[in-house]
């Protein structure tokens, strides 16, 4: 049993007094981190084994990376990238970043500068993804479960398509990495809800609220791997990444082929390093990742979807998360609001979705929302939020992280289960 417990918040660390109960501590295995020679090395090796046959001057290449939400090292992967395509004949001219926003909001300036570095945004054409902008926009067919794939024109044209990306768990997809750099990155609004609403499918045969981590039978990853071979990708440089950002792997190559080695990696040294049994009274989560932290809707997401089956029905969950940009980062955050005003039943929500009413980007995390909150008592630990800011979520405010566990064990008693998952975002806890 430990006294105090140690959590990651807005960048730094908070601690929390620990009394009574039974507190169970659910970290990652991780690895050897690997050093900036040897990702750089493992990149170069793939680009040559894979592209050296298609690149040649006059090329057209697009690189698509993650936006600021995402802890991808995209400097040092599109640095790398670009030196050898220059190497290999091609002009940086002939070169042009995408940065993947899906649907949230295009980054500035000084954000592209710190996701690319100075050398990148100086060198190449760099573009944020619009994903409203039809004129932007290119159609390239269907995918086999229905989606219209439209996606960047730049990206589209180009003759050579690499992407980057994070390999880690993921309440949508499973695991994030892969083609979803492409689905939703550089995709369109249209194309993000028809790929999105296969999560009603989801759901409603898993019979859970999110699904994070399962990849089997996930038919909105299944969909994102066929879009990304549909539109092309040539390439892909997929990391895994450990709390603080150190690349643990690096993966180079096809699109699907690749993810799918990279990803039994991630699950590998992702995965608790023992299997949890039974279930918690009170969960105390943090993302772990500070680019997680950057709203409710990115960390809640996260961290709910983390704890589900690690939680008594009707126990306490208590949000570690700065929320630095707030409630939601994207750009449609009234809609995000105005979802939990309008709607309170869960199968409302999927039979909605599934009928086009509600957009599927809305509903796959409002959904949640929904149901995590009507199965468990909710308190975020935020600086950057208030009381009322949560009401609207039927969550708890608290300024700490003690006065929420407090209250938690004064509801279930001061003897209850305690579960505490530091690194939420990156951590798929195995059931005994």
């Amino acid at each position: 049993m430990k006294n105090v417990l140690i959590l990651p918040y807005g960048g730094r660390e908070v601690s929390v007094k620990l009394s009574g109960g039974f507190i169970r501590e659910v970290k990652p295995r991780f690895g050897r981190i690997l050093d900036s020679g040897e990702v750089r090395e493992a990149i170069v090796d793939g680009v040559r084994s894979y592209l050296s046959s298609k690149v040649k001057p006059g090329v057209k290449v697009a690189i698509a990376v993650p936006d600021s939400t995402r802890p991808t090292p995209s400097g040092l992967i599109a640095s790398t990238v670009i030196r050898e395509l220059e190497g290999l004949g091609v002009r940086s001219d002939d070169i042009t970043v995408l940065i993947a926003t899906g649907m949230h909001s295009p980054e500035d300036r000084n954000s592209i500068l710190r996701i690319l570095g100075e050398e990148v945004v100086n060198r190449v054409r760099v573009v944020n993804n619009n994903p409203y902008d039809d004129s932007t926009l290119a159609e390239l067919g269907s995918t086999s479960l229905g989606t219209t794939i439209q996606v960047n024109k730049l990206f589209a044209e180009a003759d050579v398509k690499i992407i980057a990306g994070t390999i880690g768990p993921c309440m949508l997809t499973g695991w994030s990495g892969g083609g979803k750099t492409v689905m939703p990155g550089v995709s369109s609004r249209r194309s993000i809800h028809e790929n999105h609403k296969l999560f009603v499918r989801n759901v409603r045969n898993a019979r859970r609220g999110a699904m994070f981590g399962l990849i089997e039978g996930n038919f909105v990853r299944q969909d994102i791997d066929d879009y990304a071979q549909r539109v092309g990708v040539d390439l892909i440089i997929n990391v895994i990444q450990d709390h603080k950002g150190n690349v643990l792997g690096v993966y180079v190559g096809d699109v699907v082929k690749t993810f799918y080695r990279a990803q039994a990696f991630a699950r590998d040294v992702l995965s608790s390093s023992e299997p949890v049994e039974g279930e918690a009274d009170i969960a105390i989560v943090s993302p772990g990742v500070f680019s997680h932290e950057v709203s409710l809707y990115q960390s809640g997401s996260r961290m709910l979807a983390a704890v589900e089956g690690l939680v008594k029905s009707g126990g306490s969950i208590i949000l570690v998360s700065s929320c630095y940009k707030g409630i939601y980062e994207g750009a449609e955050v009234e809609g995000f609001k105005n979802f939990f005003v309008k709607y309170e039943d869960v199968e409302e929500v999927l039979d909605l979705t599934e009928r086009d009413v509600i957009p599927s980007f809305e509903s796959c995390i409002g959904y949640q929302f929904l149901w995590m909150t009507r199965n468990f008592d909710v308190c975020v630990v935020s600086s950057n939020l208030s009381s009322s800011d949560l009401k609207i979520f039927r969550m708890k405010h608290y300024l700490s992280v003690d006065d929420a566990l407090s209250d938690a064990l004064k509801i279930h008693g001061k003897d209850s289960a305690i579960i505490a998952i530091p690194y939420a975002s990156i951590t798929y806890a195995v059931k005994k």
